[in-house]
């Protein structure tokens, strides 16, 4: 299992050794304190294997913090490549639609686990169902839909990479 995981203030890979990776800007928005993590129980699948992607939002400080979404899921999954969604099999959510306040409590872990296969799902006209995920590197990604939404297009986010051979 490898896990990526995305501070506040920067990024580390744990996978045996500790890797210090560049800042990155993914979770820019994001109240400061709230520790995210995306990881899969695995890294590198078959296709039409199945995966889990686990996600966890930790409030690291000592007053209750609130996040305002605009629906009613705190993120939600994708699957990317090139940054453009690839329709995986248990990637597609639909969440409520109203603006929502999730309110983290001093210390709360908050967590959301997704199963999906290496397989899409038909989502236009002719497109056949079930068919394999080509093979090749992706982005799985959680993304926060803030309201209201940063000057910026950027919506933070935790990813992690998934190879489908």
């Amino acid at each position: 299992m490898r896990r990526n995981t995305v501070p506040f203030l920067g990024v580390l890979l744990l996978a045996g050794c500790v890797e210090i990776l560049p800042p990155s800007d993914s979770t820019n928005g994001l109240p400061e304190g709230l520790e995210v993590s995306l990881v899969l129980d695995d890294d590198e699948v078959m296709q039409h294997a199945p995966f889990t992607a686990l996600f966890t939002a930790t409030n690291t400080t000592r007053s209750a913090m609130q996040i305002v979404t605009s629906h009613g899921c705190l993120v939600l999954p994708g699957v990317y490549r090139n940054g453009v969604r690839v329709p995986f099999k248990g990637s597609a959510y639909g969440c409520t639609a109203a603006i929502t306040t999730h309110v983290f409590a001093p210390g709360e872990t908050k967590t959301y686990e997704w199963s999906m296969r290496a397989e899409l799902y038909a989502q236009d006209p002719g497109d056949i169902e079930g068919a394999p995920a080509p093979t090749g590197s992706y982005m799985v990604r959680v993304e926060f839909e803030l309201q209201p939404p940063p000057g910026s297009q950027h919506r933070p986010r935790a990813e992690t990479t998934l190879v489908v051979r």
